[in-house]
């Protein structure tokens, strides 16, 4: 159990070290693109920290040779990021808007982009519902609906970015690229080396992380998904909560939102049509109510960027319940 808790912080420190590095080389990639901050924010930032998410079950799916603890593992860490992102996520933004605003460091609510919040969001809950059905449909079914979401989500990318065209942010704004930190401006070849490091170190990482979580989980006598739904999002989803909170602080709602809710589109389309490529997908209770809880707390936020200006902590915390719920129906074995 020791060597257990070991490999799982060992392999969160290395997973969270490498999006920094990661997420910082996209950030200045953004800038040498010229691309708008919702764009960013809904696209390659939300790439860069949703990375681990990805890594995480496909190396959990394909390390484990088709064995069922290892599938098990790599369904939980897919069903676990949407929940984590649209429940918890949202429920600690809403935590530090009232501690910031409280130390004066911005006002109580979020002001997003409008636009940029609705886009994301629709597409989450219209795409994510999709993949959840995608459970009860035949294997050819299953493979159509994964091409689908594969392509639906290359067209969303697509539009985002034709759309969010323009200047990217101030360079003084941006953080000294880690691998050139003297140079004013790094050059592209220095932001394109860090990426591709970081994005080795992030491997590595989440080989060691679902190493961690089968040996952990056979220790504690519970089954892989329980342990992979609630654990594995707690720490890939740290660089999205770190990020999102910076930006909150320093009143940049829109890219502290879009961080998120473009993380969310994301892993609406992309993460699960690779477990439904991969592995069965056959959603049992638990997984089709860890989906239907994300579904319903994505809906929340959505309602109130079309009944609201600004989005309150309240709405935000109410999201956040959500996971409780989750947490409450698992543990009292009503799912």
């Amino acid at each position: 159990m020791t060597e257990a808790y070991a490999r799982l912080v060992g392999a969160l420190l290395l997973v969270l070290l490498s999006t920094v590095f990661f997420t910082n080389g996209i950030e200045w990639l953004g800038h040498k693109l010229r691309l708008g901050e919702g764009a960013v924010g809904s696209t390659l930032a939300a790439w860069g920290t949703a990375l681990p998410e990805v890594l995480v079950p496909l190396v959990a799916i394909f390390s484990g040779k088709g064995t069922a603890i290892r599938q098990d593992i790599g369904v939980g860490a897919i069903l676990g990021a949407p929940l984590m992102l649209s429940t918890l996520a949202f429920g600690l933004l809403g935590l530090a808007v009232l501690f910031f605003s409280r130390a004066g460091l911005r006002q109580k609510r979020l002001f997003p982009r409008r636009s940029v919040g609705r886009r994301d969001l629709t597409f989450f809950v219209l795409v994510f519902a999709v993949a959840l059905g995608a459970g009860f449909l035949p294997p050819l079914g299953k493979t159509i609906v994964a091409v689908g979401l594969l392509a639906v989500y290359a067209g969303f990318v697509v539009w985002v970015i034709a759309r969010g065209r323009g200047t990217f942010k101030e360079r003084e704004q941006i953080p000294a690229l880690y691998f050139q930190p003297r140079g004013e401006e790094p050059s592209t070849a220095a932001v394109i080396i860090q990426v591709l490091v970081a994005f080795v170190w992030m491997v590595v990482g989440a080989e060691i992380f679902v190493g961690g979580i089968e040996r952990l989980a056979d220790g504690l006598g519970i089954r892989p998904f329980i342990l992979a739904v609630l654990v594995v999002p707690l720490a890939t989803e740290l660089p999205e909560l770190l990020n999102s909170l910076l930006w909150l602080s320093r009143r940049k709602d829109t890219l502290a939102f879009g961080n998120v809710t473009g993380a969310m589109a994301f892993q609406a389309s992309v993460v699960p049509a690779v477990g439904i490529m991969l592995t069965p997908w056959r959603l049992g209770p638990v997984e089709l109510g860890s989906g239907l809880l994300a579904l319903a707390a994505g809906g929340v936020i959505l309602r109130s960027f079309w009944l609201r200006r600004g989005i309150t902590p309240g709405i935000l915390l109410s999201a956040g319940g959500l996971y409780l719920v989750f947490v409450f129906l698992v543990w009292g074995g009503l799912l």
